[in-house]
């Protein structure tokens, strides 16, 4: 996913460096080869013109860029995606997120956090590290903290699931850095199971996963900035 500096440059200072997100991303592509299908953010992030896919104080997408990048991946796996009405949406104001504390952005004003929930949708999410299976998959506890963002699926996991066994897909195996907290709620209406991995913190096969699983889909989400310097995906096997 490349990053809002690139996809917002009409916002940038008239002296600041270009960035190289389209040169990096097309060289990734080139490497990955014939055997992945590529999903085309770059064209799905400036695709939308004045929509707020990415917060002001925080390096996240939005919940809408989160749902543009949905939309996408159903069209490339054959998916009719859950239409944008379908969502409940709660607006959380005074969000305050990382660029804003390390950047000293003072000034800037707050965004607004919205929650998308789908009220026919019922899962139930489990993370072995901290002992929680439960509900849904919202944290909405986290809203009492500096880092709101953690409402989604509580943060940064190394390993999660989330079950939805209305779902008529099958397993879904999530490769993730944070931008996929946001997109995994939508995912969900698609499998019975979705298994989140976040290579940061875990370093196991992902192939014996797939094989002891039964997993059925691959998805590899990364925002642009955490992939260049994820020297974990030499543990990619």
């Amino acid at each position: 996913v490349p990053s809002a500096g690139y996809v917002r440059n009409d916002a940038l200072p008239a002296v600041h460096l270009r960035y190289p997100d389209a040169d990096i991303i097309e060289r990734t592509r080139e490497q990955a080869g014939v055997h992945v299908r590529w999903i085309d953010m770059l064209a799905v992030m400036t695709g939308h013109g004045d929509e707020a896919l990415y917060y002001a104080t925080d390096h996240h997408w939005t919940s809408l860029g989160a749902y543009r990048a949905y939309e996408a991946y159903c069209a490339a796996a054959g998916l009719s995606p859950v239409p944008r009405e379908t969502f409940a949406v709660e607006t959380v104001p005074d969000f305050y997120g990382t660029n804003w504390s390390t950047a000293a952005l003072w000034l800037t004003p707050p965004d607004a956090l919205e929650i998308w929930t789908d009220p026919g949708l019922s899962t139930v999410t489990t993370i072995p590290e901290a002992n929680i299976v439960k509900e849904g998959m919202l944290f909405p506890e986290r809203l009492a903290e500096m880092d709101k963002y953690t409402v989604f699926l509580d943060g940064n996991h190394s390993y999660l699931t989330i079950e939805n066994p209305e779902a008529q897909g099958g397993t879904l195996l999530l490769i993730k850095d944070s931008y996929g907290h946001c997109m995994a709620p939508f995912l969900a209406a698609h499998y019975q199971k979705i298994i989140m991995v976040d290579m940061r913190y875990y370093r196991q096969s992902m192939s014996d996963i797939c094989r002891d699983e039964g997993v059925t889909d691959v998805l590899f989400l990364y925002s642009l900035g955490t992939f260049v310097e994820a020297s974990d995906l030499a543990f990619l096997r």
